[in-house]
């Protein structure tokens, strides 16, 4: 193989052993040599308890993207002595200047965790992580919003049909807006500036002919079937807490037997005595 940096090619270099980039194995592999990790970091930390019922949650990972949840400064040591050894075995290093310390309700700022430094949010799994709730949730779907119009203005001047272009907000634009709608409702600003988002792109800019009411309406009535924002995602929270609601002991589904929107005949019950039908 050769490496090309700024345009200039290097002279072939011998591989003797390696797994190329993208190959369908190299993620196998990598979750193999990172369970030892995970397992450690498992057994040694309390962790945090989500919902009732279930094993503490200690470690969150997707391939090298990993959350450790410490919940005293005497997991610090614990969580070095773990990483050093991965590290030693395994020859894979941290990469300090991307990682992030998150500071939770009462954690003391001066407990330094590898001189990582702490910051007021953090991005796990895509979603962007602060003190507050409503805050994480106006942050994900800030950036979110933003990105989605990055994609209308890229995708501005490609030559493509009427059709065409209803199909790209739907298969692509509006992608990463289905993942975060999930997890948090789409607040009723992000609906209004998203919608005018999907009306600038399709009509390239000019004055809306039709509103998106019309376009929204099925083929067979001789519409576009333009995908109506506010209820999908509605649509996808909602589908959303109603699985985690007959997961037995999450987090969601004992707030919905306090609410009163599950029945003792749901699977997700274990505590009968919490719940009035």
């Amino acid at each position: 193989m050769s490496i090309q940096i700024n345009g200039h090619r290097s002279s072939p270099i011998q591989i003797r052993s390696s797994v190329r980039q993208g190959c369908p194995i190299s993620m196998q592999l990598f979750a193999m040599c990172l369970n030892p990790l995970l397992c450690t970091l498992e057994k040694n930390l309390a962790g945090i308890q989500i919902g009732w019922h279930r094993v503490n949650t200690t470690v969150v990972d997707y391939a090298d993207d990993v959350t450790i949840f410490a919940t005293s400064p005497m997991d610090i040591p614990k969580i070095q002595e773990a990483l050093h050894c991965f590290e030693k075995a395994s020859g894979v290093k941290i990469n300090i200047r991307k990682s992030r310390a998150l500071a939770i309700s009462p954690w003391d700022t001066s407990v330094r965790i590898m001189n990582i430094p702490y910051h007021s949010e953090a991005k796990i799994l895509g979603f962007h992580i602060v003190s507050k709730v409503q805050d994480s949730a106006n942050k994900s779907w800030s950036k979110t919003t933003a990105r989605i119009r990055a994609l209308a203005q890229e995708a501005y001047y490609r030559d493509m049909s009427f059709d065409k272009r209803i199909q790209f907000v739907h298969d692509y634009m509006l992608a990463k807006a289905w993942y975060i709608a999930q997890i948090y409702p789409l607040p009723d600003k992000c609906v209004r500036r998203l919608n005018t988002m999907i009306s600038w792109y399709v009509w390239r800019g000019e004055i809306f002919r039709v509103p998106l009411s019309t376009l929204q309406r099925r083929k067979d009535e001789g519409r576009w079937d333009l995908i109506h924002l506010a209820a999908k995602s509605s649509a996808l929270f909602l589908n959303w807490l109603d699985q985690q609601g007959l997961r037995s002991g999450t987090l969601t589904a004992e707030w919905l037997c306090t609410w009163g929107l599950l029945t003792q005949q749901e699977p997700a019950l274990q505590r009968p005595d919490t719940c009035d039908t």
